[in-house]
């Protein structure tokens, strides 16, 4: 039975660990979504873009899908579907959804810098024929379209359309979706970036999509938790440290130092799927070696690490 993702606050953006150019680690997956899961999050999306979803093989998609899945424990999971071809992702949306995903998280077509009527219909068109919700992907740096609240607010009248996740890292347009969410309140609002959790949740968000939760997952739980509780030092002193965890990940191309950064901790290697290329062995050292002291001095009592 599928779950219901659009009230859901805590999400990992999933790192994929991988064995070879083509070969999921498929030990290391498992240990990092019994990690996430342990650390608090409310569902896991597997293959966006900290999980290298565009330089996948479309069998090696299948192979971290299915293996999230049966491994989730009861855990929802969303599955990320990205390409240029319109029947190819709306293949990538069918076998997601046999494979039993809760939800799928569609970014717009890249590479032709497409207008917001073709954006709209795009999907519309994937909304359509899609058997399980839809989260729109807002992510311009790597689609080079930006979605438009007007778009967003004519798209979230579709009945399988769940919400939208913003990369953007613009918190005014954060806040317009927000804001534009308030007139859809069965719609979400989770902002991608690390950096701007608290601030996505104070605004009203829904919550929060990261790359942080494959390393810290429970200090997002703990950040939700004190602002659900008014505990606003405490859900400053989560962001501060997230925000520098961000920081030290941020080297190479991203998800790489995330990459190290998890395998620092024993999970997996900081191997990247080609062409994408991983941190020479001195930079993922440094990494490893700065979030290590961070994580240490920070001391929010995080159980999963």
């Amino acid at each position: 039975m599928r779950r219901d993702v659009r009230t859901l606050g805590v999400m990992v953006a999933l790192l994929t660990p991988l064995a070879g150019e083509a070969r999921l680690d498929e030990a290391a997956m498992e240990q990092l979504v019994q990690r996430v899961v342990v650390g608090g999050v409310d569902a896991m999306v597997a293959l966006g873009s900290t999980g290298e979803c565009a330089s996948l093989s479309l069998r090696l998609r299948r192979e971290v899908r299915r293996q999230v899945i049966a491994c989730s424990g009861g855990v929802p999971v969303i599955c990320g579907v990205m390409g240029t071809s319109l029947d190819e992702i709306q293949a990538e949306v069918d076998r997601s959804a046999e494979d039993g995903a809760d939800a799928v998280l569609v970014a717009p077509p890249f590479y032709y810098v497409t207008g917001a009527p073709g954006v709209e219909a795009f999907f519309e068109r994937v909304a359509d024929l899609s058997a399980v919700p839809v989260i729109l992907y807002n992510i311009p740096a790597l689609t080079k379209i930006a979605l438009a609240p007007e778009s967003v607010r004519r798209l979230f009248l579709h009945p399988r359309i769940a919400g939208i996740k913003d990369s953007s890292r613009d918190y005014d347009r954060t806040q317009s979706l927000v804001r534009l969410a308030r007139e859809h309140p069965d719609r979400g609002v989770w902002t991608g970036a690390d950096t701007q959790v608290l601030g996505a949740l104070a605004a009203g968000a829904t919550g929060s999509i990261t790359a942080g939760a494959n390393l810290v997952p429970s200090w997002i739980r703990e950040l939700a938790n004190a602002m659900a509780a008014a505990d606003l030092p405490r859900a400053r002193r989560i962001q501060d440290a997230l925000a520098a965890l961000a920081g030290a990940c941020r080297r190479g191309v991203s998800p790489a130092g995330w990459k190290a950064a998890l395998a620092g901790t024993g999970i997996g290697t900081p191997r990247m799927a080609p062409p994408l290329t991983a941190l020479d062995p001195e930079t993922a050292a440094a990494v490893q070696r700065d979030v290590k002291e961070l994580i240490a001095r920070t001391a929010l009592d995080d159980a999963s690490l």
